[in-house]
């Protein structure tokens, strides 16, 4: 990406009112393109991570580096010390149709005090059964999500 690509892309979001919040563009070999519309306050993007997560692991078992019925134990064995009971049963697909029985909640809007939040994750207790209970967390609590 040029500096003038850059600069035609800048000039549109502004222009539009976009609300772009910030580009970076990396290409082997080359020095990153990059320009910051806004700080790096905390602001809510509800799920967009969950979008980007699901896509790295379909290309992840594109490419036969695993499989979504693998367990998330057996990619990260160094975790079982602290993982509830249960845990060692949760799949990468249960994970990712949010199934996986824990009990751990989380909301965007909460700060996260945690020193390790996957830790804290992983050492919840299970509420419930892999695969038997769907349960959203991550977005930003309202009065009725209690």
């Amino acid at each position: 990406m040029s500096a003038e690509l850059l600069d035609d892309f800048v000039r549109a979001d502004r222009d539009r009112a976009l609300g772009t919040y910030g580009i970076h563009v990396h290409r082997e070999g080359h020095p990153p393109v990059e320009h910051r519309f806004r700080p790096d306050d905390r602001v809510n993007l509800y799920s967009v991570a969950k979008t980007f997560t699901s896509v790295a692991v379909g290309l992840a078992e594109a490419e036969g580096r695993l499989s979504l019925d693998d367990r998330l134990l057996d990619h990260l064995p160094e975790l079982r010390p602290i993982a509830a009971d249960g845990l060692g049963a949760v799949t990468l697909r249960q994970l990712l149709m949010m199934t996986s029985g824990t009990s751990h909640r989380w909301f965007a809007d909460e700060r996260i005090t945690a020193a390790d939040l996957l830790h804290e994750i992983v050492a919840a207790p299970l509420a419930a059964a892999p695969g038997t209970r769907f349960a959203y967390t991550g977005s930003v609590r309202t009065p009725s999500a209690g």
